[in-house]
């Protein structure tokens, strides 16, 4: 017998006993409840009886579970295929149908306002079903909305000394917005098969970027302001500087080369990265600690804005 034939037989059998010592004490708790039927001492012989009963229903579950083991795997790759093509038939869809008449209006109406919170921003945004179904799906052990509702929350209350000299991004919701979106596709991601070329984080990106274009180009907002926003999805520098992945100097290349030059400046596209950067990474309280200090200066300074004077 197979180390996974092992495995399943100990697992479900280990199951099995649970679940029926669960409903012997099931049983003896909604017996003692009841005055008719307590179980009293001289009829303790009742839960032996119910426990051997119980168990031998749970070996003969075990021997079936064992014995169509291959077909229940069999039957879960099949499930992963379809969540597989739903998914990616998710993504065309969205790219291809109309969004609700509303649905820019009420993003615009979002950053416009000053007393506009984030709890309008994502109301705003799940006004279309399947952005709302996107930010259901999850990554790193929660929902693409409680991530983003994090990194937005960061964003409000921690950076305010981190604004001001964004070139064209002028309004701190429009940043919000995009802080919103910046994971909006990563479910989407990590559950479509990518090309073996492609990196995981370069497939997460491109799927951010198509969806969060769309979002864009339902709202007023003007072209440059669009470039600088969609461009913040074409790669993820600080994260490799900081994974140790790329050196100081091939940060600064990067940066230089996915600057939208006709739309901002490189110091402040440097700076809105940067401020990206702290926001997303500062939500995983992890991260938040070992990169960051209190006031969320870095702990080491990798790259600093003197690289693009």
């Amino acid at each position: 017998m197979g180390l996974s034939r092992k495995k399943t037989w100990t697992s479900s059998l280990y199951a099995c006993i649970v679940i029926a010592m669960d409903a012997v004490n099931i049983l003896n708790q909604s017996c003692v409840v009841t005055n008719q039927y307590k179980f009293e001492s001289k009829h303790k012989s009742h839960k032996t009886v119910a426990f051997a009963v119980l168990s031998c229903l749970a070996v003969i579950v075990t021997l079936g579970i064992a014995a169509t083991s291959n077909s229940l795997m069999n039957a879960l790759r099949c499930r992963k295929v379809v969540v597989i093509e739903h998914r990616q038939a998710l993504l065309k869809d969205f790219l291809n149908r109309k969004l609700p008449t509303d649905f820019g209006k009420r993003i615009d109406e979002y950053y416009s306002s000053t007393s506009s919170t984030s709890d309008d921003l994502f109301t705003a945004l799940k006004v279309d079903s399947m952005v709302a179904q996107f930010f259901q799906m999850h990554a790193n052990g929660q929902t693409i909305e409680a991530h983003s509702r994090d990194v937005v929350h960061l964003a409000e209350t921690e950076m305010d000394g981190e604004f001001g000299d964004f070139g064209c991004i002028t309004n701190n919701r429009i940043f919000y917005l995009f802080l919103a979106l910046h994971d909006i596709g990563k479910g989407l991601a990590l559950n479509v098969q990518r090309p073996r070329e492609v990196s995981a984080k370069e497939w997460e990106l491109r799927h951010n970027a198509l969806i969060t274009e769309k979002v864009l180009d339902a709202t007023k907002l003007a072209r440059p302001v669009k470039e600088v926003l969609l461009a913040l999805h074409r790669d993820d520098t600080f994260g490799d500087l900081y994974k140790g992945s790329i050196s100081t100097e091939q940060a600064v290349a990067k940066i230089r080369e996915i600057t939208p030059v006709n739309s901002i400046k490189v110091p402040e596209f440097f700076k809105l990265m940067r401020t990206f950067y702290k926001c997303d990474a500062g939500a995983y309280p992890f991260l938040r600690g070992h990169l960051f200090n209190r006031d969320f200066s870095f702990k080491t300074e990798l790259i600093s804005e003197a690289s693009f004077q």
